[in-house]
C-alpha cells in the first residue's frame, strides 16, 4: 500500500469516525431531552390525581 493511498484510508476513516461522534452526540441529546419530557409529564399526571378510580376486576368471559 503506497503512502499516499494510506493517508487517504487514515483521512475518510478520521472522518468516518467524526461523523459517528457527532451522531453519538446528537443521539445523547435527543435521550436527554426525552427524559425531561417524561419527567415533565409524570409531575403534571401527579398533580392532577389519579386518573380514575380502581374498578376491580373484570367481568369473567363466557365460554359457549
Amino acid at each position: 500500500m503506497s503512502d499516499r493511498m494510506a493517508r487517504g484510508l487514515a483521512a475518510a476513516a478520521l472522518a468516518v469516525a467524526l461523523v459517528a461522534l457527532v451522531m453519538a452526540g446528537y443521539a445523547v441529546s435527543l435521550g436527554r431531552q426525552y427524559l425531561e419530557d417524561v419527567r415533565t409529564l409524570g409531575e403534571a399526571l401527579e398533580e392532577r390525581g389519579p386518573a380514575r378510580p380502581a374498578l376491580g376486576p373484570p367481568p369473567a368471559l363466557e365460554v359457549d
